[in-house]
């Protein structure tokens, strides 16, 4: 199974090992999409996220060179054997197309709202 790791350094966890994602602004680019998890994300959102809100000129070709490695990697890591890539192009925008529970982030704020609700008698 895979899970994305937010808390802390960026992690990919295949069966609870971890994937060598590259250079860190590659990290950064997941992560920005995983935040977001399973909704698009604006390009110009993506590249505030990674660059701040001065990115150097070449950011949205780079943005588009890191998406296309994510791609690759997902690829290879497919373990269904679906062959479909989790980072998808959306109208002005990419979407990362994963459960949001696999990503550590929204696993723990969904169990935190779970923990905090009332109990059903």
């Amino acid at each position: 199974m895979l899970r994305l790791c937010l808390s802390g350094p960026v992690d990919v966890l295949v069966r609870e090992a971890p994937v060598d994602l590259g250079p860190p602004q590659r990290r950064a680019v997941l992560a920005a999409l995983a935040v977001d998890a399973g909704r698009s994300v604006p390009v110009e959102v993506l590249i505030d996220r990674v660059w701040g809100t001065e990115p150097p000129d070449g950011a949205r070709r780079a943005l588009y060179a890191h998406i296309a490695r994510i791609r690759r990697l997902a690829e290879r890591l497919d373990e269904a054997g679906e062959g479909r890539s989790p980072a998808l192009r959306r109208a002005g925008g990419y979407q990362l197309d994963l459960d949001p529970d696999r990503v550590d982030l929204h696993r723990f704020h969904r169990l935190a709202a779970l923990a905090g609700a009332p109990a059903k008698s």
